[in-house]
This record gives structure tokens, C-alpha cells and sequence, in this order.
């Protein structure tokens, strides 16, 4: 006799997450962004994970944001790294006065 049983739905995230701590580790497993996760600043901003920092490509920048979205606990990313490439193309905007 076969007994079908109904699925259970996820719990949502009980304890308290730690965004930077979370973050790092699922960076660092990644082939990518090994071993230069020091690279970057994360910030817990009402249940946003706020990054910044520095990638040479635009596809680097869209894969940490990706990769950091499916990280259990983490909601929503604020991805605020910039792409600096030693070519001169940047997204990185002047705040300063007239240059």
C-alpha cells in the first residue's frame, strides 16, 4: 500500500541572519569569487543585503548579484559594486567637483 503524504512548505528564516557572514561563505564557494570575497563590503540595511566594491566586468557584477539572491536568508541585494576595467570603460560615476 502506497500512503501519499502532502509537501510541507518552507519555513521562513527563524534566527537572526548574519548578511556578512552568510554572504562570504557562499561567495567563497563560488569558482569565481574564491579567495576575493576581502574585496568586498556588505552592509545589512533593513533586511537588505547592501554590497560594494569593485569587479573588472559587467557579467561579474550580475553573477554576485545572482549568486548572493539564491543565499538562504538573504531577500533582496543592493548591489552597488562597481566595474572598473583596465581598459578605461567604467560605471564607476565622478562625485567629485568639475574635474
Amino acid at each position: 500500500m502506497i500512503t501519499l503524504t502532502r509537501k510541507q512548505k518552507r519555513k521562513p528564516f527563524a534566527r537572526q541572519v548574519n548578511f556578512e557572514e552568510v554572504a562570504r561563505k557562499v561567495l567563497d564557494n563560488h569558482c569565481h569569487f574564491r579567495g576575493r570575497t576581502d574585496d568586498f563590503q556588505f552592509e545589512d540595511c533593513e533586511g537588505v543585503l547592501r554590497v560594494r566594491g569593485r569587479v573588472p566586468s559587467f557579467y561579474l557584477r550580475q553573477l554576485l548579484e545572482s549568486i548572493l539572491r539564491r543565499a538562504d536568508g538573504i531577500q533582496s541585494v543592493d548591489n552597488r559594486v562597481d566595474v572598473v576595467c583596465c581598459n578605461g570603460l567604467s560605471s564607476v560615476r565622478y562625485t567629485g567637483s568639475n574635474p
